[in-house]
Formats: C-alpha cells, structure tokens, sequence
C-alpha cells in the first residue's frame, strides 16, 4: 500500500529530525528543554515526536493485513531475520568498536591491558541492548518493538473481541503513564520493558484502523482535532496535565491524523522513496551522521539557525541510503539483511515460471 510507505517516509523523517533537533537543543542552544527553544521550536518538536508511535501503528496495520493468520512460530521467525538480525549485528559492531577504543587506550596509555575489565564492559553492554541501551541510541526502539510485536498475539487469543481489547490496552497505557510521571517506580533502567507496555494500545489501534478503515469524514475529523488540541497544548502550563494531553490523547490522534494526510500524499515520489528506505536509515542515521555532520557545521561556526536542523536530517539520510546500498553489496550486507533469501526467492520464481511455460508449450 502506497499510503503506508508514504506513511514510514513521513515517521522516519520525523525521527531525524527529532535527533537534529536534539543536537539543536543540547549544542547549539545549550538547553535542557524544548520549552526554553520558543514556541515553533516547541511546537515542531511535539509535532515530530510521534515517529515512534507511529511506527508501531505501521506495524499493527501490517500484522491486521498480512500476518494474523500466520502461525506463532512463523512469525518469530520472520520478525527474527528481518529485525532483530540486522539489530544484532549493528548493535555488536558498535559494541566492539567501543571494546577496541578501549583496547587502544589501555595499550597506548597503561602500557597493559585488562581484559577483565574489557570483558566486563562487553557482558554488560550486550545484555543492555535488550533493555533499550545502545550506542546507537534509536536502537532502543527494537526491544520494545520484539515485545509489543511477538506479545500482542499471546494477548488476542485471551482478549479476542476488539473494542474490549483497545479499552483495556488503553487503560494499561494511561496506569504507566501516571505512574511514571508521578513517580519513580519505573525510573529504573531495568524496568524499560514495563514502560514499553504503553505501546501495546497503538499496535492495536494501527491493528483495528486497518480492519475498519478509515473515511475521509473521519480523517478530516481527526486532523481538524489534532491541530486544534497541539495549539491547545501550548496554552498548558502545568507539565503533569500537559504530558498527560500528549501521551494519552494527542499521540493517539496524531497517528491517525498522519496516517490520513499519508493517504492524501500517497503518489509523493520522496515520501515513497523515504518509506522504502526506512529501515535502513533508521538503522544507520545515528550515531553517525546526524552526529557528526551536526559536529562539522558547529566546528565551521554554521549551525547558529534552525534552518540548519532540516538541513542536517536530510544529509544524514541521503549518507544512510548510500551506505546501505554500499553494505549490501557485501556478503555481510546480504545476510544481515536476507538480500541472499530474497534473491534466491526470486530466481527460483523465475526457475518455475520458466518451467511452467516451457510444459505448456
């Protein structure tokens, strides 16, 4: 569907920018809060953080449309190699690079090595990947990707009618939400996968979009609402209720809100291609070249606008295509991204094609 692929084009753009933003904010501006940026820089971040309920939205549609009916087993299998393999092999590699700086200190600056120590760090960093701690820091989102993606079948065969199933999970989302801003119960870094929990309501939601549809009515109706309610926001002063209004009402409008205006963009040849090309910038755009390219212009004294910002996400994802079609030309590109299967696939399709036309003949 062309409105989905438009649809992932828009969130990971939005997810550049939320990190172009980031480094605008702590770098450039030297603040702790998007609040002390003014008023449009505030309000664009509130408008791009959604990228990530979206996504999980995106993959709730995709498993209302095409995976449902597949079996458990078949499903873990599909989200292992196309996922959380190509998660896996990104996550190490920056593991070792930071174990071998490491190694290069202590040969250059103690004369010795600790390989305890070393060994220590590996362990540690390892096991923290699947609690949402990566040197690539986006890669937080994989793990609470796994949980939400392979637990929500387990929660349609207890809960199997829909309305009860969106209520429930809403409910859920509304208890972490409270508790974590009033609190600090979940504070801990080992109780990432609790908050992840918060999501489930949004896979559901993309989930039940997909099998209802969604009018243009009722598109109009929602973005009218959406946009009404993120100027609102501004108007909030008191931070509980202003994050309440965010996570709990304007983050679920504006995914739909979003997803209706992808249906109205969904020929956009830029937005198409972004989409096809989500993954691969997701995986790549950080901790490099948003970084980096960030650090460039700052070190030349030419990030002093936020007219840069933009500037920024797009030459992040036009070196994040490029290194991706550069990797999969590598035999560790093909499997990290099953380019080997696909093409396999592929030409034993044309095998059987060919065959069929030859016996017909």
């Amino acid at each position: 569907m062309n409105e989905l692929q438009v649809y992932s084009g828009i969130a990971i753009l939005f997810v550049t920018l939320i990190h172009s933003n980031g480094f605008y904010l702590a770098e450039v501006l030297h603040l702790e809060s998007y609040i002390g940026g003014g008023t449009y820089f505030y309000l664009a971040d509130k408008i791009v953080h959604v990228a990530v309920p979206m996504f999980i939205f995106i993959s709730g549609y995709k498993y209302e449309m095409k995976d449902k009916d597949k079996k458990y087993a078949t499903l873990i299998s599909k989200k292992f190699s196309k996922v959380i393999k190509p998660f896996l092999i990104v996550s190490m590699f920056w593991i070792l690079y930071q174990c071998g700086d490491l190694l290069v200190k202590d040969i250059l600056v103690n004369k010795s090595v600790n390989v305890s120590n070393l060994l220590n760090i590996f362990l540690n960093d390892t096991a923290r990947i699947f609690l949402g701690f990566n040197y690539a820091y986006q890669l937080w989102y994989i793990p609470m990707y796994a949980l939400i993606v392979l637990g929500y079948p387990i929660i349609t065969k207890y809960l199997k009618e829909s309305k009860t199933r969106l209520i429930i999970l809403y409910i859920v989302a509304i208890i972490v939400s409270v508790v974590q801003s009033k609190t600090k119960l979940l504070a801990s870094d080992y109780l990432n996968p609790i908050n992840y929990i918060y999501y489930f309501y949004l896979y559901e939601l993309g989930s039940q979009v997909c099998s209802r549809g969604l009018s243009k009515k009722y598109g109009k109706i929602v973005l009218a609402t959406y946009l009404v309610l993120l100027s609102a926001e501004l108007f909030i002063k008191d931070s509980f209720i202003n994050n309440m209004c965010t996570t709990l009402i304007l983050i679920p409008l504006s995914v739909v809100a979003w997803f209706y205006i992808a249906t109205l963009l969904k020929n956009n040849k830029i937005l198409l291609t972004l989409g096809k090309y989500a993954f691969p910038i997701f995986l790549f755009h950080e901790p490099i070249f948003v970084k980096e390219t960030s650090n460039l212009l700052l070190r030349y004294k030419l990030y002093s606008s936020p007219i840069m910002i933009p500037i920024v996400s797009v030459v992040a994802i036009a070196f994040s295509i490029c290194f991706y079609e550069i990797v999969i030309k590598t035999d560790l590109g093909k499997y990290t991204f099953d380019m080997r299967d696909s093409r396999k696939k592929e030409k034993n399709g044309a095998t059987h094609v060919a065959r069929g036309m030859l016996d017909n003949h």
